[in-house]
């Protein structure tokens, strides 16, 4: 009996060390071809309509800074001033072989990216 406890504790343990994710330098090998996913992904994440990444976001790091659109008046003219609110921060997580997510730095949502984009989730290169 005790063993069985023994080996069910061990199980749990397992189990939830598997839902951990990896940390590290990550980078997507070839965004060009997941850049809608990664998109549409951000943008479900922060609640927002649509989300532009840039043609580099996730090649080097596996932290992407997103920076607002500026504001515009009612007349569509750029309006100046300064926004003391902290640009929103996605990061790319890896959980196992097989599955990643985005998460808001900060927060502990996350949005589950599709194995065919996990796929070509790799470490990222130090130089």
């Amino acid at each position: 009996m005790r063993t069985l406890a023994s080996l069910a504790a061990l199980v749990l343990l397992a189990a939830c060390q598997a839902q951990q994710p990896t940390h590290g330098r990550l980078a997507v090998e070839a965004p060009g071809l997941h850049r809608d996913e990664l998109q549409s992904a951000a943008a479900n994440l922060l609640g927002i309509a649509s989300v532009r990444l840039g043609a580099d976001a996730f090649t080097q790091r596996s932290l992407v800074t997103l920076t607002p659109r500026p504001a515009r008046t009612p007349s569509g003219v750029v309006a100046t001033g300064t926004t003391i609110e902290r640009p929103p921060q996605l990061r790319l997580l890896r959980y196992g072989a097989r599955r990643c997510a985005l998460r808001q730095v900060g927060g502990d949502s996350e949005v589950w990216l599709s194995r065919r984009l996990c796929a070509s989730v790799v470490p990222a290169s130090d130089g």
